[in-house]
């Protein structure tokens, strides 16, 4: 009898400690600890062209003939928005639907095509006041604004979306800054040219951008008559231009740095 009374408190023991233990886990002992940061919050904003440029250049940059069609029902900043979201979504961030007037954030209202950066270029936008006065939510922790940007390319200034002839070859390009807004003190956390693709140090790139060569078939004939076709094929580079850079500019804007 006293042997069954012994293993019965030693399991009772052991059962005692068990329960203890458990509770030590989920206790709170120490209320120092600090808790994770939360998920900032981004929403995105583009305005990267309110129409498509054509110019012919000759080998010193001269613009030879030039001309511009609408964009019309090509719905570039939708697109440009969704795949921005789902790589902001894919680093952690919590993505937040933003409501704007674009026609607030195009090159006309900005003073201008946003140029790469230097000694005798203007000074970059103030983003924060159009932010509040055009932009709901206004209190997301971080925006991150696509604008059209200019580059320079001999005696011609390129910019936005446009499709040059460079000697024979049609060109497809698509010019943009970036700029990563702090949504509450209204400052410019880092921003960034959007550059060329596939370019290394040894090769030279044809523009100081994101551009892709065209099949010359592509180029209108004259250049004020552009066929539906041709128009798809651009639209199409394009798209797959603009998808490889924005990955490219998100990395460099060093946005997994929280």
């Amino acid at each position: 009898m006293g042997h069954c009374v012994t293993y019965t408190m030693k399991r009772l023991s052991a059962l005692i400690v068990c329960l203890l233990l458990t509770g030590c886990s989920l206790w709170p002992w120490s209320e120092d600890e600090e808790a994770p940061p939360p998920v900032p919050t981004i929403g995105v904003i583009s305005a990267l062209s309110e129409r498509i440029n054509l110019a012919q250049v000759n080998e010193l940059g001269w613009e030879k003939s030039s001309f511009q069609f609408p964009l019309d029902d090509w719905r570039i900043d939708e697109t440009v928005t969704s795949q921005a979201e789902h790589l902001l979504r894919k680093r952690g961030y919590d993505v937040q639907p933003v409501r704007y007037d674009r026609q607030a954030f195009s090159a006309g209202a900005l003073g201008g095509p946003v140029a790469r950066g230097g000694l005798l270029d203007r000074k970059r936008p103030a983003l924060a006041p159009i932010i509040r006065a055009a932009v709901q939510p206004k209190d997301l922790d971080l925006y991150l604004v696509l604008v059209e940007a200019s580059v320079p390319l001999g005696a011609l200034d390129p910019h936005g979306i446009g499709l040059l002839r460079l000697d024979s070859e049609p060109t497809a390009i698509a010019l943009y800054h970036a700029f990563l807004i702090d949504g509450h003190s209204g400052e410019t956390v880092e921003d960034i040219h959007a550059e060329p693709l596939g370019n290394g140090w040894y090769q030279l790139a044809r523009v100081d951008g994101p551009y892709a060569e065209l099949d010359k078939s592509v180029w209108p004939k004259p250049i004020t008559a552009w066929r539906a076709s041709q128009r798809q094929e651009f639209q199409a580079k394009i798209e797959e231009l603009l998808h490889a850079s924005l990955r490219r500019t998100l990395d460099q804007l060093d946005l997994d740095r929280r």
